[in-house]
């Protein structure tokens, strides 16, 4: 299994062993968090709203590729096998999102923009 601890191998007594640690996984996994929050907090400058969403955006795909890169390894080194979930849309929603923000953002930048014009 692929969890936020690393890659973890129930045994048949119900014991859990740490197999690898995963950090990459785990760092990609906080940094989201982390830019998702300051993003949401920097309202009044939109130019760094905008980065920062765009960052999001390539960090939540980040996210994506090595999710997929450890579910290989586990597939093919440990004789894993492939359970579908809920777990496995999360990111396809935060990617979603990510973009839907960011188109969200552009759009009142280009808006106030435009009033600025006016005046």
């Amino acid at each position: 299994m692929l969890t936020f601890k690393g890659i973890i191998k129930k045994t048949e007594g119900q014991e859990i062993n740490v197999i690898q640690n995963i950090w990459p996984f785990k760092i990609i996994l906080i940094l989201i968090v982390l830019v998702a929050l300051v993003t949401i907090f920097v309202y009044k400058n939109r130019t760094l709203q905008l980065t920062l969403a765009k960052f999001l955006i390539g960090v939540v795909s980040g996210l994506i590729l090595i999710s997929c890169y450890y579910s290989y390894v586990i597939i093919s080194t440990y004789d894993g096998t492939f359970v579908p979930g809920v777990k496995i849309i999360i990111p396809v929603a935060m990617l979603a999102l990510s973009i839907l923000a960011f188109r969200g953002i552009r759009k009142d930048d280009m808006l106030v923009k435009s009033y600025d014009r006016l005046r």
